[in-house]
This record gives structure tokens, C-alpha cells and sequence, in this order.
């Protein structure tokens, strides 16, 4: 995992990453952090993505804004009720 995490937050050689996310948020926790915990960070998010991607079978299911807004508020709704 420390590799994968290590290879997540890598920048090319024309100074910019494949996946602009994690780097932005390792970049961010810098200022607040050490390196290590950075990285721990980072592999707790990489962890977390891949077991949202196993239990949930319409990962690939594209939305927009609006139509993910409005299933968060029925859901929202749903548990208050």
C-alpha cells in the first residue's frame, strides 16, 4: 500500500500527476503534517475508494451534479425519517 500511495502522489517529469486529487490533498496535509502521516493519508483514502468501488456494483453509473444532489437528499430524508 506505502508503494501504491508513493506512486498515487508522484508527479511526471513535466511537473504535472496523473491523478490531480491526491497529490492536491498530500500537498495540502503537508502544511499541517509530517511526510509519513501524509502518506498514511493517503493510502486511509486509497483504502476507503477501493472498498466503496467492492460493495457498490454501479460504480461506473455516470451523474451529474444535480441528479447526485438530488439521491443525497432523498437519502437524507430517508434516515431522518
Amino acid at each position: 500500500m506505502y508503494a501504491v500511495a508513493l506512486a498515487s502522489i508522484r508527479c511526471k517529469r513535466n511537473g504535472y500527476s496523473t491523478n490531480s486529487v491526491l497529490p492536491n490533498y498530500y500537498k495540502n496535509n503537508m502544511s499541517v503534517k509530517s511526510k509519513k502521516v501524509g502518506l498514511v493519508a493517503i493510502m486511509h483514502k486509497l483504502i476507503k475508494y477501493n472498498i466503496f468501488s467492492a460493495t457498490h456494483s454501479n460504480t461506473d453509473e455516470i451523474r451529474t451534479p444535480l441528479e447526485h444532489h438530488k439521491i443525497y437528499i432523498e437519502n437524507v430524508n430517508l434516515e431522518v425519517a
